[in-house]
């Protein structure tokens, strides 16, 4: 039954009532019908540790070319890895992107700058992007005088 059904487990547990899911699946690994288990060599999991934070995905692919990224990521994570950090993506406002690579720099993410600047949930919802979102001035410069910065103007000469 299980070599005529195989990929199909629903169709498999329809035809085998009395059995589990888990048996079905066993069964057919038992019959050589599914691939085999990959298990983690020592091996892999030191160059996993050596490259998974810096490398990029492609990187990584070339790597390991017989495991997922899935695969990889969920590997990584058992084993405590995790990726650097990126820092945010520029907006439309200088103003703004000095203050969140301010808070990257300072391991501030945009949440607990709500917090800390009392934001109500601007700086963690993006209010200012989107076709409807506006850039607040108010609570820019709060965050960067709560943050310990000052705002400057510099005027430029028309020599």
């Amino acid at each position: 039954m299980c070599r005529k059904l195989h990929p199909d487990y629903e169709a498999l547990q329809i035809a085998l009532p009395r059995r589990t899911l888990c048996a079905i699946r066993f069964r057919c690994q038992v019959l050589q019908l599914t691939s085999p288990a990959k298990f983690w060599t020592g091996d892999e999991q030191s160059r996993l540790r050596k490259m998974y934070r810096t490398s990029t995905s492609d990187e990584l692919k070339a790597a390991f070319p017989d495991r997922s990224r899935g695969s990889l990521e969920h590997r990584a994570m058992k084993i405590g890895i995790v990726r650097a950090r990126r820092p945010y993506r520029p907006t439309r406002d200088l103003l703004l992107d000095e203050l969140r690579a301010e808070c990257f720099r300072q391991n501030i993410t945009m949440p607990d700058l709500d917090v800390i600047a009392n934001g109500k949930g601007y700086f963690k919802r993006k209010a200012w992007g989107g076709p409807h979102g506006c850039i607040d001035m108010n609570r820019i410069v709060k965050a960067i005088r709560e943050l310990g910065g000052k705002i400057s103007v510099r005027w430029e000469d028309d020599l």
